[in-house]
């Protein structure tokens, strides 16, 4: 029974909180005194002021204060003046205000000494508004960037699918040399022995045709001595 008590009274001082902050803001934007009780979220044709956010605050004018949770309490207390802000309700009648409601410019009596600084104040506009082109801009460069990047990295990665095929294919073409220039080794290798068997088997011959040719050269002279007749004795 304590939980839902404790989230009521955190809801509650939040809820305090902001709207202190956002009168404070509203006094220090537009030099409007509103009292934090008062302060609108969505604001109607008589309200001297609207509120404008950047992409991404759109949810927290769906409905009035009261009505918020928690979590929307402490973004509405943290982004007041960073993420939006008040600007003067100074739309004319028919005018449809961003979150869609018809606006119309309303000063009080006691407040038309703030309308003479609307120059000012639309200033200030302007540099609110400059900072969501100036995101959106951002946002666009960052676009474009990341087309280049992705453009480049689809170039880079063709590139090294044309290299790794290449690659592939020169390592194919090394192993069929390497395996030529194995096979051209082993018959260099067989050749050397046979060159080396059949000069040794040359030496072999030719020594046996020498000593055929000093037989032959031997007999040869045997058969000229033979046929030789022996001298005659004188008497």
């Amino acid at each position: 029974m304590n939980q839902p008590r404790k989230s009521n009274d955190e809801r509650a001082l939040w809820r305090a909180k902001c709207r202190e902050k956002l009168s404070a803001h509203l006094k220090v934007k537009l030099g409007l005194t509103i009292p934090g009780e008062d302060v609108r979220l969505i604001t109607g044709r008589d309200d001297p002021y609207r509120w404008s956010g950047l992409p991404g605050t759109e949810h927290l004018f769906t409905k009035q204060l009261s009505k918020h949770c928690l979590r929307s309490y402490i973004e509405i207390y943290h982004w007041v003046g960073n993420s939006f802000e008040a600007l003067p309700n100074d739309t004319v009648e028919g005018e449809e205000h961003p979150s869609g409601a018809s606006l119309k410019r309303a000063v009080p009596p006691a407040d038309r000494d703030q309308s003479v600084k609307k120059p000012r104040l639309l200033t200030q506009s302007e540099s609110f508004s400059s900072r969501i082109r100036r995101l959106e801009e951002e946002n666009h460069t960052m676009k474009r960037q990341l087309e280049r990047m992705t453009e480049t990295t689809s170039t880079a990665a063709k590139a090294q699918n044309t290299l790794e095929m290449s690659l592939s294919a020169a390592q194919t073409t090394i192993s069929q040399l390497e395996e030529e220039v194995s096979t051209q080794r082993e018959k260099t290798r067989k050749s050397q022995a046979l060159i080396i068997h059949y000069q040794s088997k040359a030496q072999g011959l030719g020594k046996c045709i020498a000593d055929v040719v000093t037989a032959i050269r031997r007999v040869e002279k045997q058969e000229r001595e033979a046929l030789t007749p022996p001298p005659v004795i004188a008497r």
